[in-house]
């Protein structure tokens, strides 16, 4: 998954932290932001949630490991 971002985009590399070899964690707000900039969109708004670490707040597969389903709303003005 790293390597099609990057691939795409040299510059999502700021966007990967690793974990341990061969492992990272991605900020996708990072990158949406990069390549919403990138397109001219000037202010984008939101993006300071992770579903990770914030339990009380969302569901998470990878936190959880349960079999549930997400959805997000992406809406332009």
């Amino acid at each position: 998954m790293r390597a099609a971002f990057l691939a795409a985009d040299a510059q999502a590399e700021a966007a990967f932290a690793a974990t341990r070899p061969g492992h990272w964690t991605l900020d996708l707000y990072a990158v949406a932001r990069q390549r919403l900039a990138a397109c001219g969109v000037r202010a984008v708004y939101g993006g300071g949630y992770c579903t990770h670490d914030e339990a009380a707040r969302f569901w998470s597969y990878r936190r959880d490991a349960a079999s549930e389903r997400m959805a997000a709303f992406i809406w332009r003005v």
